[in-house]
């Protein structure tokens, strides 16, 4: 939380505060913090990033299905 600038502290709300950590489910503090260092460290992605995992893994995965539920029949 010390390397969060104070005038983005009444931004995050208290259940996000860990500690000295702060942790987000989402992005929306991403374009105000993404020059706080350390800010996306944990490599780990958001909600949003699932999603787009998600959607990339269902593009990747349903014609490879289809393909193999036609050939099983």
């Amino acid at each position: 939380m010390q390397a969060v600038p104070k005038k983005y502290h009444a931004l995050i709300p208290p259940a996000a505060i860990k500690g000295e950590y702060v942790q987000i489910m989402d992005n929306l503090l991403d374009v105000h913090l993404a020059e706080v260092p350390d800010w996306f460290k944990d490599r780990h992605p958001n909600l949003a990033g699932y999603q787009v995992i998600g959607t990339q893994l269902a593009a990747y995965l349903a014609p490879r299905l289809r393909e193999r539920t036609k050939t099983d029949r």
